[in-house]
C-alpha cells in the first residue's frame, strides 16, 4: 500500500439494527483514526450512517428475512437474494485494503481471500468455546 494513500476498510453487517449498530460503531472508531471506513448493510438500517461521513453500500435483502418476520423466503428467492448480495459485496469491495464482517455476512471472507486482503470477523458472542461460555451451537440450554 502507497505510504500516502488512506486506508479502505469495507465493514459488512447484515442482520438486525443490533447485530449491524456495533459494527457502525466500529467503522466510526476506524473512521476517527483515518481509516476510509464503508458500511455495507441492508437499506433499512441505512439511516443509522447518516451524518456520520461513512460511506453506505447497500446490501439485498432485508433483516427480516433473516430472522423470520412476517414471512420467511422460499427457496428460489433466498438463492436470488444470495446472489444480489454477493454482487452488493464485490462492488463495495472495490479497491478496499481490508474487510470487516459480522456473522451474517461471513461469506465476505472468500472474497477477502480472492482479493489478497485480510479479512476480520466481528463476532458479538463467542464463536468458541471458553471456560466461562460454552459454545451456543451445543450449549447444554439448548
Amino acid at each position: 500500500m502507497d505510504a500516502h494513500k488512506r486506508p479502505r476498510v469495507l465493514l459488512c453487517a447484515g442482520g438486525s439494527r443490533g447485530d449491524v449498530e456495533p459494527v457502525l460503531h466500529v467503522a466510526r472508531a476506524i473512521q476517527e483514526r483515518g481509516v476510509e471506513a464503508r458500511l455495507l448493510c441492508h437499506v433499512e438500517w441505512s439511516r443509522l450512517a447518516d451524518g456520520t461521513g461513512l460511506s453506505w453500500w447497500p446490501l439485498a435483502g432485508s433483516s427480516s428475512h433473516v430472522r423470520g418476520g412476517d414471512r420467511r423466503m422460499k427457496e428460489e428467492e433466498a438463492q436470488e437474494t444470495w446472489k444480489k448480495q454477493l454482487h452488493d459485496l464485490e462492488a463495495a469491495s472495490e479497491g478496499v485494503d481490508c474487510i470487516l464482517f459480522n456473522w451474517f455476512t461471513a461469506y465476505a471472507i472468500h472474497l477477502a481471500e480472492k482479493m489478497q486482503v485480510p479479512a476480520v470477523a466481528l463476532w458479538l458472542t463467542p464463536f468458541t468455546r471458553t471456560k466461562e461460555f460454552p459454545c451456543f451451537f451445543f450449549a447444554k440450554s439448548m
